[in-house]
């Protein structure tokens, strides 16, 4: 239940994001946090299921931006979940999770470090985020810009999970087997 409070000025200055984005693969999700559309508390664990793990996957930190926005008519506004980062390099084990996951759904989590206050998630059951790369390749960087997005505007913002992280993968190592997936 939403209880109405004043909100005093706060700063507007940018606080420090985590380089460890933390990559949920959706369907290996076997339970859920609970979450309601009066907070942004996501409480409780992500479980996944046997032998799955989630991946972290390295970011620029500056680039790192998280924004929800809104769409549609007076009577069907709704947010859309929003991440954009870059990842440096073009590794052969970024670029199979390129191939491997285009089009594929994800719960991501940011970890946002300046005021503790918790990791945002981004995406939600039956509204997962997706990304599409834009890569770059020249004498200025090699580098991918990953924008993520809800594909479904809903009356969620992005959440504050409050759970426990799920485990991740190993570090891909030089000659790991399937590009370390």
């Amino acid at each position: 239940m939403y209880k109405r409070v004043s909100i005093p000025k706060k700063s507007g200055t940018p606080r420090p994001k985590s380089s460890l984005i933390t990559l949920i693969p959706f369907n290996d999700i076997l339970t859920w946090p609970e979450r309601t559309e009066d907070s942004l508390d996501v409480t409780g664990n992500i479980t996944l299921k046997a032998d799955a793990k989630a991946i972290n996957l390295y970011a620029t930190a500056s680039t790192i931006s998280r924004n929800d926005s809104t769409e549609g008519d007076p009577d069907a506004e709704g947010f859309i979940q929003n991440l954009v980062f870059d990842h440096p390099g073009n590794s052969k084990e970024f670029e199979t999770f390129v191939q491997k996951f285009l089009g594929e759904p994800f719960i991501v989590i940011t970890d946002e470090c300046g005021d503790n206050s918790g990791r945002r998630m981004h995406g939600w059951k039956c509204n997962p985020i997706f990304f599409t790369p834009e890569e770059q390749d020249n004498n200025e960087a090699v580098k991918t810009t990953l924008t993520w997005a809800t594909r479904l505007r809903s009356k969620l913002k992005s959440g504050y999970y409050l759970g426990e992280m799920p485990a991740v993968a190993d570090v891909a190592t030089e000659g790991s087997s399937d590009g370390g997936l």
